[in-house]
């Protein structure tokens, strides 16, 4: 296989990570059977399976050991990497997250395809014949050869140990107590609805070829929840396999039950399983480092008759704090989004200084900006309105002016100031301190 196949074959299979029917043929095959004489994978796994775990591993192990920052190329590499194809998160959304415009991106998404190509061909060729950055983009990369900029010459340092000891653990028959330690894990916004139909889809040839009825009863508006997204979805497809090889009567049902803090997702219509079942346990692990639980239960009354266990997935409702930006020139909560976009915030902007009190107690957030400069009101006013109110005085406000107004903001009440133009590293040292009681492990 030449370099330039190689580089299309990634791709390719990048672009149809979750679709492991597709990876089992075609390009994705002749691809895990070029990368298996290095990564020596698990053969009783599907083509598509194992070129899954290798792209996913090995994207993990472009992580840098420092925290991850987007503005340093190397980060910035491994970040677009993580959101576009593990996440799969939209292009466009991206691009907002990054910051940058469409021709920035692609020219960013190319180096850091660049960077993973060579990788995966120098860990899988032979030293005699692996190659340099220079000769891959010869071997045409992309297909808009000649309008990607040079990448920048710091590179990242990738532990190829780490690479080839995690690809080829992941291929064993159970997730080991070490593999759940090093996962690193990322936790975000997930739409639960979305993830169980599209751990559904990737076991469609088995639900199939079982002819099992799966009824998914989830409500589209059900909350968000707080989890690693690979790791839930890989638990819910193991989850779900091991239901439909103990499903009475070929049939299941998902449905769930949204709480005050939480959801919990339910499997009904399976028969007994041994809670030392070792399926179940990998589950329970992957639900773990999802940040969820995994239980099996009796349904009330029903101990005797078949088809009466379910299991209980338990998961945390992700909690997205609030930044209010108080500011009659409207172009301004828009610029605070764009700053905090990668932050795991809500931005809600507000033009008028009437009625702040109000709005504030409706979205109870964790910190406010707020100009003083303002028609009917300014924001002396309402910051002197905001910490006179018991309900609302212990809120973080930060004053916001084109003058130099530091000493009377913080006499008056004020936490912080910002003399704008604002700095978008001064914004984010700010709301990262504010987000810190909300982390999640």
């Amino acid at each position: 296989m030449t370099s330039a196949e190689f580089t299309q074959h990634i791709r390719f299979s990048l672009l149809h990570l979750y679709e492991v029917s597709v990876l089992d043929k075609g390009p994705g095959r002749s691809l895990t059977e070029w990368l298996d004489s290095v990564y020596q994978t698990n053969e009783q796994q599907s083509y598509g399976h194992r070129l899954h775990m290798i792209l996913t591993q090995t994207i993990e192990c472009m992580k840098p050991p420092e925290p991850v920052n987007a503005n340093i190329p190397r980060h910035r590499t491994y970040l677009i990497l993580k959101r576009r194809y593990l996440d799969g998160v939209p292009i466009q959304q991206l691009e907002v997250e990054f910051n940058c415009s469409s021709r920035q991106f692609r020219r960013d998404n190319h180096r850091a395809l660049e960077e993973l190509v060579l990788i995966l061909w120098n860990l899988s060729t032979p030293r005699t014949v692996s190659v340099s950055k220079e000769e891959l983009m010869r071997d045409h990369l992309s297909s808009d050869k000649g309008q990607i900029a040079e990448a920048d010459d710091e590179r990242p340092v990738h532990d190829v140990t780490c690479i080839n000891a995690l690809t080829k653990e992941a291929f064993g028959e159970s997730t080991t107590p070490t593999k759940i330690a090093e996962f690193s894990r990322s936790i975000s916004a997930n739409n639960l609805l979305d993830i169980v139909v599209d751990a559904a889809q990737t076991l469609s040839v088995i639900i199939n070829t079982t002819h099992t009825q799966l009824t998914v009863d989830i409500p589209s508006d059900l909350p968000l929840v707080a989890a690693d997204r690979v790791a839930l979805r890989l638990a819910l497809i193991k989850v779900l396999r091991l239901a439909i090889a103990h499903a009475h009567a070929h049939s299941l049902r998902i449905h769930s039950e949204a709480l005050v803090d939480g959801v919990n997702l339910f499997i009904d219509g399976i028969d007994a399983i041994t809670r030392h079942d070792p399926i179940l346990n990998e589950a329970q692990q992957l639900f773990t480092l999802a940040q969820g639980t995994l239980s099996t239960e009796n349904l009330p009354g029903e101990n005797d008759v078949s088809g009466s266990l379910h299991l209980v997935v338990k998961l945390t409702t992700f909690y997205r704090p609030t930044v209010l930006v108080i500011d009659d020139d409207p172009s301004m909560p828009r610029i605070i989004q764009r700053f905090l976009a990668l932050k795991p915030v809500k931005v809600v902007g507000c033009t008028s200084s009437d009625n702040v009190l109000k709005l504030v107690r409706e979205v109870h957030p964790v910190l406010i900006l707020l100009d003083v400069l303002m028609p009917k009101r300014d924001g002396w006013e309402v910051l002197q309105e905001l910490k006179a109110n018991p309900d609302t005085y212990h809120i973080s406000l930060a004053i916001c002016s084109i003058w130099d107004e530091r000493e009377l903001a913080i006499s008056l009440g004020a936490d912080m100031f910002f003399q704008k133009p604002i700095e978008r590293a001064d914004l984010l040292s700010c709301v990262e301190k504010h987000l810190q009681p909300f982390a999640v492990a």
